[in-house]
């Protein structure tokens, strides 16, 4: 699901986050070492591993809160935040 981008100036903006739990068993490879999501998805359909998700939360949270978890991921809050336009 892709996410949309609503204009602050029609109606207010809505943000949410999403946490998945995913549990992976395996031989012989580590999946706590930084490997990428797309690389854990072929190593459990595909590959030599099994997994499932074993839960998950999600919430509405405000648009400070989306702000600061944005940043801690490294990504600029621009990217899912409109910025005012006086700035």
């Amino acid at each position: 699901m892709q996410p949309t981008k609503t204009s602050t100036s029609s109606m207010t903006t809505k943000y949410f986050r999403t946490v998945f739990r995913f549990e992976v068993l395996s031989t012989d490879e580590d999946f706590g070492s930084g490997m990428s999501l797309a690389d854990i998805h072929y190593e459990t359909m595909e590959g030599h591993a099994s997994g499932r998700f074993l839960d998950g939360t999600h919430k509405e949270v405000s648009e400070k809160d989306m702000r600061k978890l944005l940043e801690d991921q490294g990504t600029d809050p621009s990217f899912l935040i409109e910025e005012d336009e006086d700035g």
